[in-house]
C-alpha cells in the first residue's frame, strides 16, 4: 500500500485497446456490471482499497489488480509534527 498526506489523483489504463475498466473502491470485485466504469482520472481523497478489472467482449476479463492507497494526513512519516512543550 502506498501512504499519501494528500488526496491524490489516479489513473488507471487497460493494456488492450477497446477495453472498458471498471473499478470499485471497497475492495469488492468489479464484474462486467457492477463497479463504477472508468472514464478518466479520479480524485481519491480517503483511504481505500481500488480493484480494478478491464473487459472486452471477445476476450475474457483480465485479472483484477488491486492498491490500496492510504491518506493519512496526520502521519508522523509523512507530515512531521512539531511539538513544543
Amino acid at each position: 500500500a502506498d501512504t499519501y498526506d494528500n488526496p491524490i489523483q489516479v489513473t488507471i489504463t487497460a493494456s488492450v485497446d477497446g477495453s472498458t475498466i471498471r473499478y470499485t473502491l471497497d475492495g469488492t470485485e468489479p464484474t462486467a456490471t457492477t463497479g463504477t466504469e472508468y472514464s478518466g482520472p479520479f480524485t481519491l481523497s480517503a483511504t481505500a482499497t481500488i480493484k480494478a478489472k478491464s473487459f472486452r467482449a471477445d476476450l475474457p476479463p483480465s485479472v483484477t489488480r488491486t492498491i490500496t492507497y492510504k491518506i493519512d494526513p496526520y502521519n508522523p512519516n509523512i507530515y512531521p509534527r512539531f511539538v513544543v512543550r
